[in-house]
């Protein structure tokens, strides 16, 4: 999409430079727009609110090829110089100083994402790699589980959603939220912004 819809207007206004608006005096206007500060005039909200829709949209696809074509041409790159990777960290000579460096690793996964149970519903990588060490242990015994707790590592990992439904009112519930809030640390994640366009009727 190369334009706002006309219906909410496509102009490309910015408003004000900074040093006028710190010159001008502040006055309030009558707030038109949801999110529109008391300090800018409806008309220059709304060509700021959609100039920057429009750049915001425009830059998307160009973000995605890019990173496409980025992520193609490295590949390239790297089999040309690096047809046999090791492990590690390499580096290939291309004369005057410069070297094309390269950090290969490999990639390993527990689980299967996509396994089931014999009745059908999905099988939790938790209860795949629990059964696994069962097994490894039936096999070869107790020093079986030296094994499993060498090589596999689990990462706590808070649930937000049974996190957020704690109930400060409930007299066990409010002391667990209160005790897990100490080791948890929050910040914003990434906002996650889908421009919709009116529904065919």
């Amino acid at each position: 999409m190369n334009d706002i819809p006309a219906g909410i207007g496509h102009n490309s206004g910015w408003g004000a430079p900074p040093e006028a608006e710190a010159a001008a005096p502040v006055v309030k206007y009558e707030v038109k727009y949801p999110g529109q500060p008391e300090t800018e005039e409806p008309e220059a909200f709304r060509l700021r609110r959609n100039a920057e829709i429009q750049h915001w949209l425009a830059a998307k696809p160009i973000l995605e090829t890019a990173k496409s074509n980025e992520m193609d041409l490295r590949n390239k790159v790297t089999i040309t110089l690096f047809p046999s990777p090791k492990k590690g960290t390499q580096r290939y000579d291309i004369g005057g100083g410069y070297n094309v460096k390269l950090i290969h690793g490999i990639t390993y996964t527990l689980g299967d994402k996509d396994a089931t149970r014999e009745d059908g519903s999905k099988k939790p990588i938790r209860e795949q790699i629990e059964e696994l060490e069962k097994k490894i242990i039936a096999e070869v015994g107790e020093v079986g589980r030296i094994y499993v707790d060498r090589l596999i590592k689990w990462k706590p990992e808070l649930s937000a959603t049974d996190y957020e439904k704690l109930d400060p009112k409930d007299p066990v519930e409010s002391v667990v939220a209160v005790m897990i809030s100490e080791f948890v640390t929050t910040k914003p994640a990434s906002p996650q912004l889908t421009f919709e366009e009116p529904k065919e009727k």
